[in-house]
């Protein structure tokens, strides 16, 4: 619905929403921006209109290439931008108890591992490079994802030591 009619769309939504894996439907961003643009024009000409406090989409997507880029084309000045990050160590450890440096380094900061301590870690990272891969990375144009998960392992091989990208080249 959100890519045939994105005003019919926003407008059956409300003005508070999350639109998640917004970046599949580029089509509601000129909308939006014409959203906050009304909200704002109503704003000037009356000084009591709450209109923008009571507006408000967080639009999320897992391929940050392509929702940075919609985005960015439609509303440069409109947006507010947020950036999530796997957990921290504190984090972790005021959610599940103390946990040993070892495997907070071999976990890293993803949730999933820790609400299921069973899931195999080579498993679960394999599988999230692949979907990364095929889902996000060939969506912005590079198609040589063979060659770019070659690329990735030798890159992740250096990781604590001097990066020489005369090695990489």
């Amino acid at each position: 619905k959100a890519q045939r009619d994105p005003a019919n769309f926003l407008s059956s939504i409300g003005t508070r929403a999350i639109l998640d894996e917004a970046h599949y439907a580029p089509e509601i961003f000129p909308q939006l921006k014409m959203i906050v643009d009304d909200a704002k024009t109503k704003r000037r000409q009356d000084d009591k209109s709450n209109t923008l406090d009571h507006l408000s989409y967080w639009l999320t997507g897992s391929n940050r290439v392509l929702l940075d880029n919609a985005v960015a084309e439609s509303l440069t000045g409109r947006a507010s931008y947020f950036e999530f990050h796997g957990l921290s160590a504190s984090e972790i450890c005021a959610s599940i108890g103390p946990q040993s440096l070892g495997a907070i380094l071999t976990r890293g900061g993803w949730p999933e591992l820790y609400v299921d301590p069973e899931t195999l870690l080579v498993r679960y990272i394999g599988d999230y490079i692949t979907t990364s891969l095929e889902k996000d990375i060939a969506s912005v144009g590079i198609e040589k994802i063979a060659e770019f998960t070659r690329l990735l392992r030798f890159v992740a091989g250096r990781v604590g030591g001097i990066f020489d990208v005369t090695e990489v080249a």
